[in-house]
């Protein structure tokens, strides 16, 4: 019994004594950037590539589902792959260095919407 107790005072303990989560956004569109823009012939390419791969499918994937509840529907076709989406990202970065101050999950929204002609993430009303 003294061992349940001692296991129990101790998951208290650790759980209590975690530094608080930081909020916010996890990265901006200059981060993504970083990685979605690297240089094919570095050594760490790849380790990169797949960084800015997997963002950019868990932000599309985030971004669809909440489309969804808000019933505009889908927006990329069921057809598109990975690598797909990853390069439509890339060359949005690429070609709009003006918007990668932006919050990363809205560049992979503006990015999908401009390529599929799409509102997956509505722009902001006018005040």
């Amino acid at each position: 019994m003294w061992v349940i107790r001692l296991f129990l005072i101790l998951s208290v303990i650790l759980a209590v004594a975690q530094p608080p989560a930081k909020a916010g956004i996890f990265r901006t569109g200059n981060g993504l950037w970083e990685a979605c823009g690297a240089d094919r012939s570095a050594e760490d390419y790849y380790t990169k590539y797949y960084q800015c791969s997997a963002y950019t499918i868990g932000a599309l994937d985030a971004l669809e589902f909440v489309s969804m509840i808000e019933g505009r529907g889908e927006c990329v076709p069921s057809s598109t792959n990975v690598g797909q989406i990853t390069d439509i990202v890339i060359l949005y970065l690429r070609n709009n260095p003006g918007k990668r101050h932006y919050p990363a999950p809205n560049v992979v929204a503006l990015a999908i919407n401009e390529a599929f002609g799409c509102a997956i993430m509505p722009s902001p009303k006018p005040s």
